[in-house]
């Protein structure tokens, strides 16, 4: 089989979204070395229920996967390939594969902002969201939504229809038309952006599919802009992975504090999400370091300036890979009170680099001179066993 056929069919094997994928290539230099060590039978630590998958999966149907998806128009991007975007080998729990109406080359260079929230929406948010998005879209900002009735597709279709390029990141398979909703829509975004999954063209969504979606969106985005929220909203998971990826989050001053449909707004903004009272509260976040893909109307640039001279102004110092939350919430290391004698030799030399002061996954992958997700795995196990703390911006903490 071929690179991608191979990753099909890892893929397959476990499920899309399965982390168990990760722990088992561990140690491989390629999926090719992989598949040829499981077909000798080398691969140790497989569960009986994982080899038979493994095995049922012929070359036939793999290729018969591949077949499908072409004449569907389906594109195909596996770990490995080069289109595969970056920011989302760059998260926990990555995808394999991803199955896209679509193309995917320019993504990773692109100002995506993710923006979700409630199924029914009030007028207020309704006429915010409308006026924000558009705004937005005009000055080159990206919009990335699950496509889900309410704020999400609001303001995917208000990109549609200014002609401006969108992504959408579906829970569900892109031949699967859930609650006959989407795909009247998935022509014209693919014509200029892409609709993306990670499960199979025909996968019907499963509750837990749209939480395991959720990671691919934030993961994808800069920012996440969160309309309008109850305490119950599934946007709110959306914003918990965007703080745990270092993202930007944003959202919608709430126009009551006693209405309860706002409940999750203001609990985001007690935590530092960054209000919005027009798209210049999120384009002032991007100004430095998109400037190439932004385009301000003189009504941007006088508020802008106005702004900058108000007594009150945030002070913040950020580049191209911090985001607000990272600056705002960044926690010195704490001594660690965790025995750690019982600990492997890497976990104990990731703990001693913690508390030398190395705290985000990055340094302690160039220090161990380890890849990033054989690092993630041993944070996990720690964090799972007490010994540290996770922070926003991909960084930890001695407990």
């Amino acid at each position: 089989m071929t690179n991608k056929e191979l990753w099909v069919w890892l893929t397959a094997a476990f499920g899309p979204a399965n982390k168990r994928k990760w722990e088992v290539l561990f140690g491989f230099s390629d999926i090719g070395e992989f598949y040829s060590d499981f077909m000798r039978g080398n691969i140790k630590g497989l569960t009986k229920d994982e080899s038979e998958r493994m095995h049922g999966l012929t070359d036939d149907r793999i290729k018969n996967i591949m077949y499908y998806c072409r004449s569907k128009g389906i594109n195909i991007y596996c770990y490995d390939d080069k289109e595969f975007p970056q920011r989302l080998r760059d998260i926990f729990n990555p995808p394999s594969v991803l199955f896209c109406y679509g193309e995917l080359s320019d993504i990773d260079s692109e100002l995506l902002l993710s923006v979700a929230g409630a199924r029914e929406l009030s007028e207020y948010s309704l006429k915010a969201e409308k006026e924000i998005t558009s705004d937005l879209v005009m000055s080159g900002v990206v919009i990335l939504s699950g496509m889900q009735v309410g704020a999400d597709r609001e303001a995917t279709v208000e990109a549609i229809n200014r002609g401006a390029k969108t992504y959408v990141v579906l829970g569900y398979g892109l031949e699967y038309d859930y609650k006959n909703s989407s795909k009247e829509y998935y022509k014209k975004i693919s014509q200029n952006g892409a609709v993306i999954t990670e499960y199979f063209p025909n996968h019907k969504p499963r509750t837990k599919d749209f939480h395991y979606r959720n990671r691919l969106i934030s993961g994808l985005s800069l920012g996440t802009f969160v309309v309008q929220a109850s305490l119950k909203s599934g946007s709110l998971s959306i914003a918990e992975f965007a703080l745990n990826q270092g993202k930007d989050i944003f959202t919608l001053p709430p126009h009551s504090i006693f209405d309860e449909a706002y409940k999750g707004n203001i609990m985001l903004l007690r935590d530092g999400a960054i209000p919005v009272f027009s798209a210049q509260d999120i384009l002032n976040e991007y100004k430095n370091n998109f400037s190439h893909r932004l385009t301000f109307s003189k009504r941007f640039t006088d508020e802008y300036s106005l702004s900058t001279k108000k007594p009150f102004e945030r002070k913040k110092t950020r580049n191209a890979n911090t985001s607000s939350y990272e600056n705002k919430q960044k926690e010195t290391v704490s001594d660690n009170k965790f025995d750690i004698s019982d600990l492997s030799e890497n976990a104990r030399a990731v703990v001693e680099l913690i508390k030398s002061g190395k705290d985000s996954v990055d340094e302690i992958s160039i220090a161990l001179d380890k890849d990033i997700s054989s690092v993630t795995l041993e944070l996990t196990e720690l964090e799972i066993i007490g010994a540290v703390k996770s922070l926003p911006g991909r960084r930890y903490k001695l407990t």
